[in-house]
């Protein structure tokens, strides 16, 4: 627990971002190398995205290229995503990014639980999180697709982000739900490239409140995605079910989230709760920042490994040794949906 030193051996786990493996920044240099041969780094992109791209993401996600828009990211495509709409409701909780970014375009934004969604109006946009939800790892199940379902037949635009897909597989999302996806969450802040997934390719069209990344910047992702990059980049996340389940173990609750993201209720401030956790060594951030309404502190699990979340769940139940167990939800879903 401690260095010779008497100083407490740190575990970060307030949000570290996926780093590259040595094999994926060799394909990645490759990558670069093809594109410098054939790309005009002075050249528009293509109005939905570079051809090779939109194919291999394609190919990633089970759209048909004609289906797919690329983007910068998830928060470059938010505000052109809700245009015409009357306001827009956010799951609670949820990353907060994504509403901060609406509401500075000024879009009006409230928030809603998952088990509200029903009551969404027509003519709204409702944006949720799946799989995987951020900061909790809950995954839907009947019910909620039942919600959003409906909620497309009365008209309500319904967006889903699907960010944390390579830590669980794809979810079968009800027919008109518009998705949106990017490589950020496996690749790191740096990768740049995100994507819409319209079922009716006219239904959502480029539009330039949607920024996109240059032709050269797609096109190098392009070939790194052709050359096998993507399960380069997943493959350092292969144990992170085995990583999560060690982590609770040790704290001693029980959750059915899945993915890199753990909510835990604490029985303290949450200011208070975050500071006595720095103390022993365990950084975390609180749970207001995505909105969860109780007192709690989020893991994040990206770039743990059994053995450090282990550690650092005995540490946190050594600070807290009653927290209790989160609401029961669906099963945890068969990681192998993603293709690669």
């Amino acid at each position: 627990m401690y260095t010779q030193q008497g100083i407490v051996d740190v575990i970060d786990l307030g949000g570290a971002w996926p780093r590259w493996p040595a094999g994926a920044l060799k394909v990645w240099q490759e990558a670069h190398a093809r594109a410098a041969a054939v790309a005009d780094p002075s050249c528009w992109a293509p109005a939905e995205g570079d051809p090779v791209l939109r194919e291999q993401l394609a190919r990633v996600t089970g759209a048909r290229a004609d289906q797919l828009v690329v983007t910068s990211g998830v928060r470059a495509a938010a505000p052109a995503l809700v245009r015409g709409c009357s306001h827009v409701v956010v799951e609670r909780p949820t990353f907060l990014g994504v509403p901060d970014t609406l509401a500075a375009h000024g879009v009006p934004v409230r928030f809603l639980p998952w088990d509200r969604v029903r009551e969404v109006p027509g003519g709204a946009a409702l944006w949720v999180t799946t799989p995987c939800r951020n900061p909790d790892g809950r995954q839907p199940d009947a019910a909620f697709l039942a919600d959003l379902r409906a909620a497309v037949r009365r008209g309500v635009r319904v967006i889903c982000n699907t960010a944390y897909t390579w830590y669980a597989g794809r979810v079968e999302l009800p027919p008109g739900v518009i998705r949106v996806g990017t490589l950020h969450k496996i690749a790191g802040p740096g990768a740049g490239v995100g994507w819409v997934v319209r079922e009716d390719p006219g239904s959502v069209g480029p539009h330039s409140a949607m920024p996109a990344p240059p032709a050269y910047w797609q096109r190098v992702w392009g070939y790194f995605l052709e050359a096998g990059g993507l399960a380069l980049l997943r493959a350092p996340h292969e144990e992170i079910e085995a990583v999560r389940a060690a982590f609770l173990g040790r704290v001693g609750t029980a959750d059915a989230g899945w993915g890199p993201h753990v909510l835990l209720r604490v029985p303290a401030a949450e200011e208070d709760a975050v500071s006595a956790l720095a103390e022993v060594g365990v950084i975390v951030g609180p749970g207001s920042a995505f909105g969860a309404e109780a007192p709690s502190v989020r893991a994040c699990l990206i770039g743990s490994t059994v053995e450090s979340a282990r550690l650092a769940g005995e540490r946190i139940r050594a600070v807290f040794p009653d927290l209790p167990d989160t609401p029961p939800g669906p099963p945890a879903p068969d990681p192998g949906g993603v293709d690669m």
